[in-house]
């Protein structure tokens, strides 16, 4: 979390926890052609992440997803992980549509759906 020294005001915050991406459709196939056989592989999953309305815009959302990268590389030393996952809001405010911000980062669809959250991932490989 972070906070503004002079106000404590909550500008923003990260929450992460263990996952796992099942391998199914073009992701499965492409990991076959790669020789990986596994029906899922590990991953660092971003449960929240959410940044003041006063804030939004000024690269902290960014700064918290470089963060979330640092982390899984050192995770990654000690366990192993393949990606970063998250389920991006949808929003009709463009500043607030987090599917649009994690694309900008790397992310990419894993499933579309019409309703709800939308579940993307980065692969840490391709860094």
């Amino acid at each position: 979390m972070w906070f503004l020294k002079s106000t404590k005001e909550l500008v923003a915050y990260i929450s992460v926890l263990a996952d796992a991406i099942s391998l199914q459709g073009e992701l499965k196939e492409h990991f076959r052609q790669q020789g990986i056989l596994y029906k899922s592989l590990p991953a660092l999953k971003i449960g929240r992440l959410c940044v003041s309305d006063p804030y939004l815009g000024r690269g902290i959302g960014t700064l918290m997803i470089e963060f979330t990268l640092v982390l899984a590389q050192r995770i990654d030393k000690e366990i192993g992980l393949r990606f970063i996952t998250t389920d991006a809001k949808r929003n009709t405010d463009p500043r607030k549509d987090s599917v649009h911000f994690y694309k900008r980062l790397g992310f990419e669809i894993l499933k579309q759906r019409e309703k709800g959250t939308i579940p993307m991932y980065k692969d840490l490989i391709k860094e």
